[in-house]
Parts: C-alpha cells; structure tokens; sequence
C-alpha cells in the first residue's frame, strides 16, 4: 500500500510503502481478508465516492457486499462450516 503520494524512489522507499501479510490457508480466506479489510474501507470512505453519482455508489456498494458475503459463505463450505455473512 502506497502512503504518500510523492514519487517513490530508493531513498523514501520505506516512508513510502506499507508492506503487510494477510493470514489466511487457502486463496479464499486470503481474498476475503484483503476484500474485507482493504477495499472495503476503501470504497466506503465518502472522500473516494465524491465524484460518483448516489446511484453510482449504491450500486458498487450493494455488488461489493454480495460479493464478500459469497466469498464469506464459500469460504466456510471449503472448511466444512456454516458461516453467514454479516448483515450490510
């Protein structure tokens, strides 16, 4: 993840970048995490939906939530477990 938005050279590399690692055993929970922890925040924060329409924002809003309560649900059947997903 990138925390500043000056050019990133050698000499900055490590003020510029946050580096992290994702638990997770399989793919599927690696993707749920990033999807949960990362980009959701991201696409919900109102500073990065200024220049999106309402209609717009609902869309990839509800698209997103599905698709992190499919990838909740998929990862629990690769377990053998029932998980729900949180309500939006």
């Amino acid at each position: 993840l990138v925390k500043s938005c000056d050019e990133i050279q050698q000499e900055n590399l490590s003020q510029s970048i946050i580096c992290t690692e994702f638990g997770g055993q399989t793919s599927f929970e690696h993707l749920e995490s990033v999807s949960s922890n990362v980009l959701l925040p991201m696409i919900s924060n109102p500073s990065n939906q200024q220049k999106w329409g309402e209609v717009v924002t609902k869309e990839i809003n509800d698209r997103f939530h599905t698709f992190l309560s499919s990838t909740t649900i998929l990862c629990g059947q690769l377990k053998g477990e029932t998980r729900l997903p949180m309500p939006a």
